[in-house]
């Protein structure tokens, strides 16, 4: 299922994220805009699988509260859904928690 995003909101809350935690907003992007998995997204932060599932879910959850007030789909869903269309090849069962 695709879904309708506002990439403005998205992006706003993505960087204000950036200014509180880079790290999230880093494995943000590379999870939904490059496709990587969690090894990926690992490697290339040069951190560990266990703290990229960590910050990955709590960078979701707080774009989910930034974003909350728009009108879209809740963000947790949208991420989860871009990140999964990224990777469909590959299934990671990170991608599909809610």
């Amino acid at each position: 299922m695709k879904a309708d995003v506002d990439l403005t909101a998205l992006d706003a809350a993505l960087s204000a994220l950036a200014d509180i935690d880079p790290l999230q907003a880093k494995i943000v992007e590379l999870r939904v805009f490059g496709g990587y998995t969690i090894d990926e997204t690992a490697d290339l932060a040069g951190c560990s699988h266990a703290t990229v599932s960590r910050e990955w879910q709590l960078a979701r959850i707080w774009l989910y509260r930034e974003m909350r007030g728009s009108e879209q789909l809740t963000p947790v869903r949208i991420i989860t859904d871009a990140a999964a269309a990224h990777t469909s090849s590959r299934r990671d069962p990170e991608t599909t928690m809610s």
